[in-house]
């Protein structure tokens, strides 16, 4: 019952800061047409599973439609230029775009970081664990990472669409590919890139992206990188 308490009073802030949200975006996205609605405006993308893995994606996201978005803030669109069917607001489009591409590049961030967890965890806690409390303490690290690393696929998944709904050109969606579940899973490589066995095997293609935030903060995500390449 508290559990359930506690997702009500969640749900009411959550959409207490949409309708704040939504008040400012039509100061800043105003309607151009009497007859224009935001419904309207918003039918054609509510829903969006376009650029989707569908057989191999690591996180499936719950489809929002008409008639499970109603009551859930939580899969209620925002007002804004990547959620709206029209192509107007250029401004606010390329605005977005750049935010995007900020938030992207912060979910493959933490995501190269809990990878590399996953992978220190599990070489120098699970393979040498000798008793079975050890071994249960550690994989419950592992599943909390995993936990974590699939949060931050989701958002990078998401920051990706709305690039492509927002215009995105062809360098840049190369720049931000799809992410795979198979590139997602803890490797020997990433503790060890320089060990016994490692030369042929590569990493998954946002390890050679340039965060510099990582290269400045890990001196193992230099190592990931070099060995990527």
């Amino acid at each position: 019952m508290s559990q359930m308490l506690d997702l009500v009073k969640r749900r009411d802030r959550l959409q207490t800061r949409i309708d704040a949200w939504r008040r400012k975006a039509e100061v800043y996205l105003p309607l151009q047409d009497e007859e224009d609605t935001w419904e309207d405006l918003l039918g054609d993308t509510v829903g969006d599973q376009s650029d989707t893995d569908t057989d191999d994606s690591h996180c499936s996201e719950p489809q929002i439609t008409e008639s499970n978005a109603a009551g859930l803030p939580e899969l209620s669109p925002l007002y804004l230029p990547s959620s709206l069917s029209a192509d107007r607001w250029a401004p606010e489009r390329e605005k977005e775009l750049t935010l995007r591409q900020g938030q992207a590049n912060d979910a493959l961030h933490n995501l190269r970081i809990g990878l590399g967890q996953k992978s220190l965890i599990f070489r120098k806690q699970v393979r040498v664990a000798n008793s079975q409390q050890k071994k249960t303490r550690a994989w419950s690290e592992l599943n909390a990472i995993e936990s974590s690393v699939r949060r931050y696929a989701q958002i990078y998944n998401k920051a990706r669409k709305a690039m492509i709904r927002l215009g995105a050109d062809t360098q840049l969606l190369g720049r931000y590919r799809i992410l795979k579940r198979s590139e997602l899973k803890a490797s020997t490589v990433i503790a060890t890139p320089n060990g016994a066995g490692q030369r042929n095997a590569h990493l998954a293609w946002f390890w050679t992206m340039d965060i510099q935030r990582d290269t400045e903060n890990d001196n193992w995500m230099e190592e990931c990188k070099l060995s990527a390449l």
